[in-house]
Protein backbone atom coordinates (compact mmCIF):
# COMPACT_ATOMS: atom_id res chain seq x y z
CA UNK A 1 0.00 0.00 0.00
CA UNK A 2 3.13 2.37 0.81
CA UNK A 3 3.75 2.02 -2.92
CA UNK A 4 0.60 3.14 -3.82
CA UNK A 5 0.86 6.28 -1.89
CA UNK A 6 4.66 6.77 -2.97
CA UNK A 7 3.53 6.81 -6.50
CA UNK A 8 0.72 8.80 -6.10
CA UNK A 9 2.76 11.96 -4.69
CA UNK A 10 5.96 11.24 -6.55
CA UNK A 11 7.85 10.24 -3.44
CA UNK A 12 11.15 8.02 -4.67
CA UNK A 13 12.44 6.66 -1.83
CA UNK A 14 10.44 4.71 0.24
CA UNK A 15 11.15 2.10 3.63
CA UNK A 16 8.94 0.74 5.80
CA UNK A 17 11.75 -0.03 8.28
CA UNK A 18 13.19 3.07 10.30
CA UNK A 19 16.64 1.57 10.73
CA UNK A 20 17.00 0.53 6.77
CA UNK A 21 15.79 3.90 5.93
CA UNK A 22 18.60 5.32 8.32
CA UNK A 23 21.09 2.96 6.72
CA UNK A 24 19.92 3.97 2.91
CA UNK A 25 19.88 7.82 3.11
CA UNK A 26 21.48 10.21 5.07
CA UNK A 27 19.01 12.84 6.62
CA UNK A 28 19.29 15.52 8.63
CA UNK A 29 15.65 15.34 10.90
CA UNK A 30 13.80 11.95 12.04
CA UNK A 31 10.66 12.45 13.13
CA UNK A 32 9.24 9.71 14.54
CA UNK A 33 5.18 9.18 14.31
CA UNK A 34 5.07 5.82 15.66
CA UNK A 35 3.50 3.64 18.22
CA UNK A 36 4.72 4.96 21.50
CA UNK A 37 6.51 1.06 22.12
CA UNK A 38 8.49 1.92 19.26
CA UNK A 39 10.34 5.85 19.76
CA UNK A 40 13.10 4.70 21.58
CA UNK A 41 14.21 2.17 19.27
CA UNK A 42 13.49 4.55 16.72
CA UNK A 43 15.15 7.31 18.81
CA UNK A 44 18.45 5.03 19.59
CA UNK A 45 18.67 4.62 15.86
CA UNK A 46 18.86 7.94 14.68
CA UNK A 47 21.18 9.13 17.32
CA UNK A 48 23.61 6.34 16.11
CA UNK A 49 23.15 7.25 12.69
CA UNK A 50 24.16 10.68 13.46
CA UNK A 51 20.82 12.56 12.65
CA UNK A 52 21.34 16.41 14.19
CA UNK A 53 17.13 16.50 14.72
CA UNK A 54 14.48 14.48 15.64
CA UNK A 55 11.49 15.28 16.36
CA UNK A 56 9.05 12.66 18.34
CA UNK A 57 5.43 12.67 18.66
CA UNK A 58 3.14 11.34 21.52
CA UNK A 59 4.81 10.34 24.75
CA UNK A 60 8.33 9.90 24.09
CA UNK A 61 8.01 6.68 25.78
CA UNK A 62 6.39 4.38 28.24
CA UNK A 63 9.90 3.30 30.43
CA UNK A 64 11.92 6.56 32.10
CA UNK A 65 15.10 4.59 32.08
CA UNK A 66 15.87 3.51 28.13
CA UNK A 67 14.94 7.15 27.19
CA UNK A 68 17.48 8.68 29.91
CA UNK A 69 19.79 6.62 28.20
CA UNK A 70 19.27 8.71 24.80
CA UNK A 71 18.87 11.63 26.85
CA UNK A 72 22.35 11.29 27.83
CA UNK A 73 23.52 9.90 24.56
CA UNK A 74 22.35 13.19 22.70
CA UNK A 75 24.09 15.26 24.87
CA UNK A 76 26.79 13.33 24.50
CA UNK A 77 27.39 13.54 21.11
CA UNK A 78 30.70 15.20 19.77
CA UNK A 79 29.86 18.54 19.74
CA UNK A 80 33.44 19.87 17.58
CA UNK A 81 31.54 20.30 14.47
CA UNK A 82 29.44 23.10 13.66
CA UNK A 83 26.26 21.55 15.53
CA UNK A 84 25.91 21.84 18.85
CA UNK A 85 24.44 18.59 19.86
CA UNK A 86 21.56 17.12 19.08
CA UNK A 87 17.69 18.55 18.86
CA UNK A 88 15.10 16.44 20.09
CA UNK A 89 11.61 17.80 20.08
CA UNK A 90 8.61 16.25 21.38
CA UNK A 91 5.05 16.83 20.48
CA UNK A 92 1.40 15.92 20.87
CA UNK A 93 1.73 15.95 24.79
CA UNK A 94 -1.57 13.79 26.05
CA UNK A 95 -1.70 15.18 29.43
CA UNK A 96 -4.33 17.22 28.56
CA UNK A 97 -6.48 13.94 27.35
CA UNK A 98 -9.23 13.00 29.56
CA UNK A 99 -8.26 9.21 29.48
CA UNK A 100 -5.00 10.12 30.13
CA UNK A 101 -5.77 12.13 33.28
CA UNK A 102 -8.21 9.32 34.39
CA UNK A 103 -5.75 6.76 33.82
CA UNK A 104 -7.13 4.75 30.62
Amino acid sequence: MHRHFSDAFGVGNTDLDAAQMLKDVCLDTVSICTPTATHEVILKQGLDAGVRAIWCEKPLGRDVLPLQRRVAQAVDIDTSEDYARVTTMVEVNVRADMRTREGQ
